[in-house]
C-alpha cells in the first residue's frame, strides 16, 4: 500500500464522514425546530385548557350562587306557607273550641 493511496483513502473517509455529519446536523436542526414547535403547541394547548377550566369553575360558582339564592327564596316561601297553614290550623282549633 503506498502512501498516496492511503492519504486518498483517508481523505475519502473524511469527506464521507463530513457529509454524514452535515446530514446528521441538518436532521438534528429539523428535529430541534420540530420539538420547539411541539413545545409551543403544547404550551398553547395547556393555556387553552387552563382558560377553559377557569371559565368552567367561574360558571359553576355563578350557578351555585344563583341556585343558593333560588333555594333561599323557596325556603322563605315554604316558611310563609307553613306559618299560614299553622295559623289556619290554630284558627280552626280555636273555632271548634268555641262552639
Amino acid at each position: 500500500m503506498d502512501v498516496q493511496s492511503t492519504i486518498e483513502f483517508l481523505f475519502g473517509q473524511q469527506a464521507r464522514f463530513d457529509a454524514q455529519m452535515a446530514e446528521l446536523t441538518e436532521k438534528m436542526d429539523l428535529m430541534v425546530d420540530h420539538q420547539i414547535g411541539m413545545d409551543e403547541r403544547h404550551d398553547r394547548e395547556i393555556a387553552d385548557i387552563r382558560s377553559a377550566l377557569r371559565q368552567a369553575v367561574r360558571l359553576s360558582v355563578e350557578e351555585q350562587r344563583r341556585e343558593r339564592a333560588r333555594r333561599q327564596a323557596l325556603d322563605t316561601k315554604v316558611d310563609k306557607v307553613a306559618t299560614s297553614l299553622q295559623g289556619l290550623i290554630d284558627a280552626m282549633k280555636n273555632d271548634r273550641n268555641g262552639h
